[in-house]
């Protein structure tokens, strides 16, 4: 068998799979151990590791990608009673921007360090560029400065060093 198709096999187990697959070779080969945890830490560093910048792109690209038309399908008369456009512009920002909390609340408990800085930095960025960008925010006027806010309000709760609570006060 090939090394590619190995690693092809290899590559089709689930999550759970390829960690009994790791614990049993630490077990069998006690020798590899400190290779495996080597390769851990360096691959959960690299996980963690943000680019503001790509983190800013991902969240204007959700806001932006936002469709009109679904917005007017959401709002109007239901047979439920009538939603004001409003309403429905803020309940699919909140969909989309939504994930990205998310991840800055697991990144903030994992503790204030550069890459969840450099996440709040990025989702502040990107949500002051998306200021405008469509018919749905435009409806929800008020929603991306108080996504702003609510990114500095998060990363006030982790209790940052001051100069990294000043640099993402300072992007907002």
């Amino acid at each position: 068998m090939s090394i590619s198709s190995m690693q092809e096999h290899v590559g089709k187990l689930s999550d759970s799979q390829g960690m009994e697959v790791l614990m049993l070779l630490m077990e069998k080969e006690p020798r590899l151990t400190k290779k495996i945890y080597d390769l851990a830490i360096e691959v959960g560093e690299t996980a963690k590791a943000v680019d503001a910048d790509q983190v800013a792109e991902e969240i204007y690209s959700e806001i932006y990608s936002l469709d009109e038309d679904v917005l007017y399908s959401r709002s109007g008369r239901t047979r439920y009673g009538y939603v004001h456009i409003g309403d429905a512009s803020y309940e699919m920002l909140e969909e989309a921007v939504e994930p990205f909390f998310d991840e800055l609340k697991k990144r903030i408990a994992a503790g204030p360090d550069k890459s969840a800085k450099d996440y709040c930095i990025g989702l502040i960025r990107g949500l002051k560029k998306s200021d405008d960008c469509n018919t749905v925010v435009e409806y929800s006027p008020d929603s991306i400065n108080d996504y702003i806010h609510n990114v500095v309000r998060l990363w006030e709760s982790a209790n940052p060093s001051e100069k990294d609570l000043e640099e993402v006060k300072d992007e907002a």
